[in-house]
């Protein structure tokens, strides 16, 4: 169970920074650069949290 609710929020965490990704490539485009800063700084922060729970779930389901 534990293994599914990780996987579940890297998988909620890697949509979130798509989204994020393209919103703030669609800012970018409109020119305000302030945003795309701290979008940026979200997006690794969740991506990187992301990452770490599918090694954590790959880890479970391996052991």
């Amino acid at each position: 169970m534990k293994i599914k609710t990780a996987a579940l929020v890297a998988m909620v965490c890697l949509a979130i920074t798509l989204l994020f990704s393209l919103s703030s490539g669609f800012l970018m485009g409109a020119g305000s650069y302030e945003s795309f800063g701290l979008m940026s700084m979200i997006v690794s922060v969740l991506h990187f949290g992301s990452l770490i729970n599918l090694a954590y779930a790959f880890y479970a389901a391996a052991k």
